[in-house]
């Protein structure tokens, strides 16, 4: 598993709070995924989504999502969450954590 430079987060008003992002702090829009939207800033890709509680939600590449999706479960964590080929695992501290195969990253 390796750490990417993603994070995603809630907020009330994805729209507003896009464009604060992109107007005032110069983010670049890189697209709408699913109500959501993705801005990019030097190495850093933000994903802004209503918020649903369960954020900021940090991002691993993993090679196996099975196998990482059991080493979080086996530890205490849970699965609440899965879209297209990622799936969203609390940890046993409530940390939110998206398990992203490898070679969409790459």
């Amino acid at each position: 598993m390796e750490a990417t430079k993603y994070v995603a987060f809630g907020v009330p008003d994805v729209d507003e709070a896009a464009g604060f992002y992109r107007d005032s702090l110069g983010f670049k829009e890189i697209g709408r995924p699913e109500g959501c939207v993705a801005l990019t800033s030097g190495p850093l890709t933000l994903m802004i989504c209503l918020d649903d509680g369960n954020s900021p939600c940090f991002n691993l590449s993993v090679d196996d999502i099975e196998a990482a999706e059991k080493t979080f479960v086996t530890h205490g964590g849970e699965v609440y969450l899965r879209i297209r080929k990622e799936v969203f695992v609390k940890d046993q501290y409530g940390h939110c954590w998206c398990l992203t195969p490898k070679k969409v990253f790459k």
